[in-house]
């Protein structure tokens, strides 16, 4: 069918920027720092070394594409885990090269392609990451508290997180929400269509989804530091 195929048609394009995006990066390196010295690089580490380090890789996509997944599946429907962690891979490539952190955001391309809006892209994406922004900053408190007490840090902290979570509860206020639609992103609507109902199901009617999100990117903030 019309659908099938341009979903295989999808896998093979995110096959194939997965392998421009590699040779990419190892042309990149070899131009920085030289084919000699990456082949002494190369053989000089202990294939143990490379296969704890292609693990460490593994694991920390994998629970990436389970915090997307965790957000994804009960406002989109199900996505099969490979398929998520296939665009994580990718995402998480990109982000380690030439675009850094900013290239995450292809997340919401590749599940447009999906059949996902934008709108609802971006908000899976948006909660993702206020999520990890509230777990790091409490953790950081944490920290802090801990091993070495600093009043200015944990100020720092304490007002982070209260700007934070300010900024989930005006962005559930549906005032604030008409006024950004219609005032500031007036040409660009109809991209983010269905942003405030997927943000608005996320919080009041998918709390399970955020706490397992919660948990997995505990996991992940642990293995990546």
């Amino acid at each position: 069918t019309p659908v099938k195929s341009n979903h295989k048609y999808h896998n093979i394009l995110i096959f194939i920027l997965q392998i421009i995006l590699g040779l990419a990066i190892l042309g990149y390196l070899i131009y920085q720092i030289g084919a000699k010295e990456i082949l002494d690089i190369i053989t000089n580490v202990s294939i143990t070394i490379w296969l704890l380090l292609l693990t460490y890789i593994f694991i920390s996509v994998f629970i990436t594409a389970l915090c997307y997944k965790s957000l994804i599946d009960p406002t989109c429907g199900k996505i099969k885990i490979s398929e998520i962690f296939s665009y994580s891979l990718t995402t998480a490539s990109l982000s380690r090269s030439f675009f850094g952190r900013y290239a995450e955001i292809t997340l919401i391309y590749f599940l447009k392609q999906r059949g996902v809006e934008y709108g609802r892209g971006i908000s899976i994406f948006l909660v993702d990451k206020l999520i990890t922004l509230i777990l790091q900053i409490v953790i950081s408190i944490i920290g802090v508290l801990i091993f070495f007490y600093s009043p200015e840090l944990l100020v720092t902290f304490g007002i982070l997180l209260i700007l934070t979570i300010g900024s989930i509860f005006a962005l559930k206020s549906k005032a604030l929400r008409t006024f950004i639609k219609e005032k500031i992103l007036q040409k660009y609507q109809s991209k983010f269509k269905q942003f405030s109902s997927t943000f608005h199901d996320l919080i009041h009617q998918h709390k399970s989804a955020l706490f397992l999100n919660a948990f997995y990117t505990i996991f992940r903030l642990i293995l990546t530091g």
